[in-house]
C-alpha cells in the first residue's frame, strides 16, 4: 500500500461486545434504552397526528417470568418498511437530534443481547400493509465473541447472527416492538424490583396519592416548563414515580413501617419548594423542586425508593441517587431531600452511559457551579438550622420531663433523684440560652425576603407552633412545673409497703445496681421482674 494513501479502517468484533455488555453497570437500564427509544416513537407521532380520540400513546412492558420472556411494546410512529434495514443494523448511527431528542446514538437497541439468547424487533408504520421483523441470535452472538482465535470485523458478526422477515399488517397499525427471549438474566425478570426502578428511571406521573404534586404541576404549568410524562404499563399496571409524604423503615421481622424521630412523631413531608436555573444571559439552564420536612434524620434507603435528589434529562432519571451527592457540602446531605432536578438546556447533553452529562462544554460547568452554590448556601442551611430548632425544642421537652418528674416526687432511688435534680438545672441553663437563640432565629425569618429564611421559618413554625400536634404541657418552657417540696417516694417503699424497712432499702439498693450496669430498657424489665417476684411470694403478713 503506498504510505500516502489512508488505509480503510477497520472495526472489531469487540466493539459489539463493548456496547452490549460493557456499555452500562446496571443490567435494568436495558428497560431504560428501550423506553427511551419508544418515547421518541410517540413524540414524532403526536407530530405526525397519527393518534384519534379513542387511541392514547402508550408503552407496555410484559414481564413473563415463567417463559423468561419480556416485551416493551410502544404504538408510537414505528419504521418504514424500506427504512428498518438501514436503521434497524446501523449501529452507533442515528439520525435524532442530540440535546432534543431522548435517544441520538443509536446503540442502546444492541444492550438487551446481553441478557437473552434471542433478540426480536418487530414494528409497523401506519398506511403500509407490512411488518417487519429482525431476528438477533444471541446466543450465537455470543460463541463468535468468545472466540478469541477468529479475528472478524463487526459488520461481518452482525451479518452472521441477523436476518428479517416481512409479514403481512394491517394499514392502521404503527408500533414497535421489542421481544427478549429466553432471559438470561433472573433479575431482569423480578416485577417488583423492576417497578420500583422504572418509578424512578421513567419518565412517569407524579403518583396520584403524593399530595403535593398539584404544587409541582401548577409551578411548571405557570413557568411553561418542558415535562415529558408517558403512560407506561408494567404487567397492565400503570407506572407512577414513587414519591410519598411519609418516610418509612423495616423492623427486624421485615415489616414496613413509618418512620418516626426519636420522639415517636413521624417523619413526613410538609411542603416543597421550587426553583429554577438560568444562565447569566437569563436562558434556561433546568428547573427543579424538593420536600420540605423538619429533617430529623437522613431518609433511610431501604424502604423509600425516592430518597435523594435526582438528576434528571426529558424526565429520565441521568444515573442514580448519588449522582449529585458530589456536589454537596456533606455527602449525607443529598438524602436529607427528596426532590428533582430538571435539566432543560439543550447543551447538558447524557454522555454514553447516561450517568451524568457531558463534562466539556461551558453550560455543564456552569450548571453544577450553580447547583454546588445552592445546596452549600441553601440546602445546608436548612437542614443545619432544622437540627438546631430541633435541638432547641429537644431540650424543653426534657426539661419538662425533669421538672414533671421531681414534682411528682416518685423516684427508683436516692441515687436517681440526685441526678433528675442535677439534669434539671442542667437543661434549665441550656434552655435560658435557648432564648436567646429562638429570638435570633425568630427575627432572622420574620421578615426576610430571602427562601432559605422562608423555609427555615416554616420548619420553625411547624415545631414550635404547630398546637393541633402536640401536648398542650409543651407549648412554652414557661409553663413547666418547678420541682416541688413533697417528701420523695421510692419504688420499693411504695410497692412493697408489707416489708421491712432494712428490706426495703435493700432492694432500693439492688435497683440502684441495675441501674449502674443495665442499660435503661433493660434495667426496667428487670426490675419489673423483680417486683412480680416479689409480690407473687408475699403478701401483707409475710411469706406465702
Amino acid at each position: 500500500m503506498n504510505k500516502n494513501e489512508k488505509p480503510r479502517p477497520e472495526i472489531g468484533k469487540s466493539f459489539i461486545e463493548l456496547v452490549t455488555e460493557g456499555m452500562y453497570e446496571d443490567c435494568r437500564d436495558i428497560y431504560r434504552e428501550y423506553i427511551q427509544n419508544s418515547a421518541d416513537a410517540i413524540d414524532k407521532a403526536e407530530k405526525l397526528n397519527l393518534y384519534d380520540s379513542k387511541e392514547k400513546p402508550r408503552i407496555e412492558i410484559i414481564i413473563d417470568k415463567e417463559n423468561r420472556k419480556i416485551i416493551i411494546e410502544d404504538n408510537g410512529s414505528g419504521i418504514k418498511s424500506n427504512d428498518t434495514q438501514e436503521v434497524l443494523l446501523h449501529t452507533a448511527k442515528s439520525n435524532k437530534e442530540i440535546g432534543v431528542e431522548k435517544g441520538f446514538r443509536g446503540i442502546g437497541k444492541l444492550h438487551g443481547l446481553a441478557y437473552c439468547d434471542y433478540l426480536l424487533f418487530e414494528t409497523s408504520y401506519k398506511g403500509e400493509k407490512e411488518k417487519t421483523i429482525m431476528h438477533w441470535d444471541s446466543k450465537k452472538l455470543k460463541s463468535i465473541l468468545s472466540n478469541a482465535s477468529k479475528k472478524e470485523e463487526a459488520w461481518e458478526v452482525i451479518d452472521k447472527v441477523t436476518d428479517f422477515d416481512f409479514e403481512v399488517e394491517k394499514a392502521e397499525e404503527h408500533y414497535f416492538k421489542v421481544i427478549l427471549e429466553n432471559v438470561t438474566n433472573d433479575f431482569l425478570l423480578e416485577v417488583e424490583n423492576i417497578k420500583e426502578y422504572l418509578s424512578m428511571v421513567a419518565p412517569v406521573p407524579l403518583p396520584v396519592g403524593f399530595s403535593l404534586k398539584n404544587d409541582i404541576y401548577q409551578f411548571i404549568k405557570d413557568n411553561k416548563y418542558p415535562l415529558d410524562e408517558y403512560i407506561i404499563n408494567l404487567n397492565n399496571e400503570q407506572l407512577f414515580k414513587a414519591y410519598t409524604t411519609t418516610m418509612y423503615t423495616y423492623n427486624e421481622k421485615g415489616d414496613r413501617l413509618r418512620l418516626k424521630d426519636k420522639n415517636g412523631k413521624d417523619y413526613e413531608i410538609f411542603d416543597i419548594r421550587t426553583f429554577e436555573m438560568k444562565l447569566p444571559n437569563s436562558e434556561l439552564l433546568g428547573w427543579g423542586w424538593y420536600g420540605i420536612s423538619e429533617f430529623p434524620m437522613q431518609i433511610p434507603e431501604k424502604g423509600n425508593p425516592a430518597r435523594g435528589l435526582r438528576l434528571r434529562k426529558h424526565n429520565i432519571q441521568i444515573g442514580t441517587e448519588n449522582t449529585l451527592v458530589s456536589l454537596h457540602r456533606e455527602d449525607r446531605g443529598n438524602f436529607y431531600f427528596f426532590g428533582e432536578i430538571h435539566a432543560v438546556h439543550k447543551d447538558l447533553i447524557p454522555n454514553g452511559r447516561r450517568d451524568n452529562f457531558k463534562t466539556e462544554n461551558e453550560t455543564y460547568k456552569f450548571f453544577t457551579k450553580w447547583l454546588k452554590n445552592f445546596f452549600h448556601n441553601e440546602l445546608y442551611k436548612i437542614y443545619y438550622e432544622a437540627s438546631k430548632i430541633r435541638n432547641i425544642k429537644q431540650r424543653e421537652k426534657e426539661l419538662y420531663d425533669y421538672g414533671k418528674k421531681l414534682n411528682e416526687g416518685r423516684f427508683q432511688s436516692k441515687e436517681e433523684k440526685k441526678k433528675i435534680e442535677e439534669s434539671f438545672e442542667n437543661k434549665k441553663k441550656k434552655v435560658e440560652q435557648d432564648k436567646k437563640e429562638k429570638e435570633k432565629i425568630e427575627t432572622k425569618v420574620k421578615d426576610s425576603k430571602d427562601e432559605t429564611s422562608k423555609v427555615v421559618g416554616q420548619i420553625y413554625e411547624r415545631i414550635f407552633n404547630d398546637t393541633d400536634k402536640r401536648d398542650e404541657t409543651e407549648k412554652h418552657v414557661e409553663s413547666l412545673p418547678e420541682p416541688g417540696k413533697k417528701k420523695p417516694k421510692y419504688r420499693a417503699f411504695e410497692k412493697f409497703p408489707f416489708l421491712e424497712r432494712r428490706e426495703r432499702k435493700l432492694i432500693t439498693l439492688i435497683y440502684e445496681t441495675i441501674d449502674k450496669v443495665l442499660q435503661k430498657n433493660m434495667a426496667e424489665n428487670l426490675k419489673d421482674k423483680i417486683d412480680e417476684e416479689i409480690e407473687s411470694k408475699y403478701h401483707v403478713g409475710g411469706l406465702k
